[in-house]
């Protein structure tokens, strides 16, 4: 269903940045953060790390390892 489909893009895009300053942060303890780092569906969780990634991958040099990511360097 196409609105079932923008909502749950809505309600990504609207949470993502809460999820972003997390990602930072267990990056910036752990140097990789998993699906089960970040208490949401594996759905969601595998974009959010994908938006993360596309989008902070030249300040901070990142790997994709399976369902992670991990910082190099």
């Amino acid at each position: 269903d196409t609105v079932q489909y923008y909502n749950e893009r809505k309600e990504l895009l609207l949470n993502y940045r809460i999820l972003e300053k997390k990602i930072g942060r267990i990056l910036a303890d752990n140097d990789q953060v998993s699906l089960d780092d970040l208490g949401v569906s594996e759905k969601f969780g595998r974009e959010y790390l994908k938006l993360y990634f596309r989008g902070h991958y030249t300040e901070i040099p990142m790997e994709e390892v399976g369902s992670a990511l991990r910082r190099v360097g």
